[in-house]
């Protein structure tokens, strides 16, 4: 694989203006894999293709008001992950179940989007900081490894019983508080608490999505 990034960053107004861009573009090559033994191969006889070219850009911007010391801020971005070669040729050998094979070659790549937002406060000549943030982020599309039949050994090409899948994921949501406090030079007080909603577009197991 081979990236290319390309960043931003810009500091307006006498620094209470910062902007931040960033761009990311990665290219995939596979080559024919080769399997051996070839008579007992499970992907033999497959032309495999190399993972889609991966897209993703960053920004985020972030203002801040000296005189009452207040900072607003906000950040978009969007994450991509390739399936790795063993979640796609995976096999393994034991005693007691024998030859497995766990992966599946049309795995297609993980998506996702985050945003959040939030602002920052200071108090009693910055010796007390606060902090709030609302997040929220989808992820569009998982691998994930499963043994619990979804996986048909009957219909699967590969003959498996469990291993890689692509599911859609779900969205997770909430805030995120923290106060710092600083009363002498010697002493730091952090308190901070996260309050996460999260649930799957579609249940993994029946009747369940959280």
């Amino acid at each position: 694989s081979h990236a290319l990034f390309i960043q931003d960053q810009l500091r307006l107004l006498d620094d209470r203006l910062q902007i931040s861009g960033a761009f990311r573009t990665q290219f995939f090559q596979l080559q024919q894999p080769v399997f051996t033994p070839v008579e007992s191969a499970p992907y033999a006889g497959i032309e495999f293709q190399s993972p889609p070219t991966a897209y993703t850009a960053d920004g985020s911007i972030a203002y801040t008001f000296r005189s009452s010391g207040t900072k607003l801020r906000g950040h978009v971005g969007n994450g991509y992950r390739a399936p790795s070669l063993f979640e796609r040729f995976g096999t393994s050998f034991d005693g007691f179940f024998g030859y497995s094979v766990f992966g599946d070659p049309r795995l297609k790549p993980e998506k996702s989007i985050a945003f959040d937002a939030g602002i920052d406060q200071s108090f009693y000549s910055g010796r007390v900081h606060a902090s709030a943030t609302y997040f929220y982020t989808e992820l569009r599309r998982i691998i994930f490894f499963d043994f619990s039949g979804l996986i048909d050994f009957a219909t699967d090409p590969f003959g498996r019983f469990g291993g890689y899948l692509n599911t859609n994921g779900g969205i997770a949501r909430g805030v995120e508080v923290e106060l710092r406090a600083t009363p002498i030079k010697t002493l730091n007080i952090i308190g901070a608490y996260t309050f996460t909603k999260a649930q799957q577009r579609t249940p993994q197991v029946p009747g369940t999505i959280r």
